[in-house]
C-alpha cells in the first residue's frame, strides 16, 4: 500500500480533495465515463475523449477520494489568459456576455453514480473557488452547465450569473437541453466561499481539504497569464 493511501486510511476524514496525479488516471477517467452514460442532459460522443490527455496536462485535475482511495468525483481547471482562448477552449460564443480575464475555466466535472447526491460537486466546487481566490491573476470562473441540470441550484445560490451563448460549434457532446455559461467575477469570490462555507459546514469537517496544493497548482499555471486582464463586455465579439 502507498504512503498516501495508508495515511488517508488512517485518518478522521470522510473525503480528501486535492490535486490528482498520474497514478489516479484510471480512477478519473472511469468516473468520467460512468457519470457521461447517465447524463440526460448530453450524449457524449465518444468516450475516448474522456480519457486522460493533453488538456488534463495543461490544466489542474481535482478529484475527491474516499477513505480507500477510490476516485469518487472529478472536475477539470484550466487557467486560460485570454477570452478568445477560453471561447475556443469551451466550444460555445462569449460573445454579447460580460466576461473577464484571465480566467479559471471549469470542464470534465463528474461523479460517480454510486456517490451522486453526497455533495460533492459542491465541495469541488468549494475548493476550486479557494483556490481562485488565492490566485491573483485569476479574474473570472466560468464553466457551461445545462438547464435542468442537478448543480444549478447550488451554483446560483454560490453568486453565479448564467447567460446563453449565442452559438457554439461543440464537437464532443449532443445536447438535449440548453447550455448556460456560468460565470463568476473575481470580486464574488468571497461571498461565494462564505455562501459555501455556511451551506457546507457539516461536509466540510469530513473533508481533508489539500487547499495548499490546489492553488500552488493554479498559481503555476498563472505564470503565463497577462498581468492585465481583458474584458469582454456586453454587445461586444472576441
Amino acid at each position: 500500500m502507498n504512503t498516501r493511501l495508508a495515511e488517508h486510511r488512517a485518518s478522521p476524514w470522510r473525503w480528501r480533495i486535492g490535486v490528482a496525479r498520474p497514478e489516479d488516471r484510471a480512477g478519473v477517467e472511469a468516473v468520467r465515463r460512468s457519470a457521461y452514460r447517465q447524463a440526460r442532459e448530453f450524449s457524449w460522443k465518444d468516450e475516448a475523449l474522456l480519457q486522460w490527455g493533453p488538456a488534463d496536462d495543461a490544466a489542474t485535475v481535482l478529484a475527491a477520494w474516499d477513505t480507500d482511495g477510490q476516485v469518487l468525483s472529478t472536475v477539470r481547471a484550466t487557467v486560460l489568459p485570454t477570452i478568445a482562448q477560453a471561447e475556443g477552449f469551451l466550444e460555445y460564443s462569449l460573445a454579447g456576455i460580460d466576461i473577464a480575464a484571465p480566467a479559471l475555466v471549469l470542464s470534465r466535472a463528474a461523479t460517480t453514480p454510486a456517490a451522486a447526491r453526497q455533495g460533492l460537486n459542491s465541495l469541488l466546487r468549494y475548493a476550486y473557488l479557494c483556490g481562485a481566490a488565492a490566485c491573483e491573476p485569476i479574474a473570472s470562473v466560468m464553466t457551461i452547465v445545462y438547464e435542468g441540470g442537478p448543480r444549478l441550484n447550488a451554483m446560483r445560490e454560490a453568486g453565479y450569473d448564467f447567460s446563453r451563448p449565442c452559438a457554439n460549434w461543440d464537437s464532443e457532446a449532443v445536447t438535449h437541453t440548453r447550455a448556460l455559461l456560468a460565470s463568476m467575477p473575481r470580486q464574488r469570490l468571497p461571498h461565494a466561499l462564505a455562501a459555501l462555507s455556511a451551506t457546507l459546514a457539516g461536509d466540510l469537517r469530513s473533508v481533508w481539504l489539500d487547499s495548499t496544493a490546489i492553488a500552488r497548482a493554479f498559481s503555476a499555471h498563472c505564470h503565463a497569464c497577462s498581468p492585465a486582464p481583458a474584458r469582454l463586455h456586453a454587445g461586444a465579439t472576441p
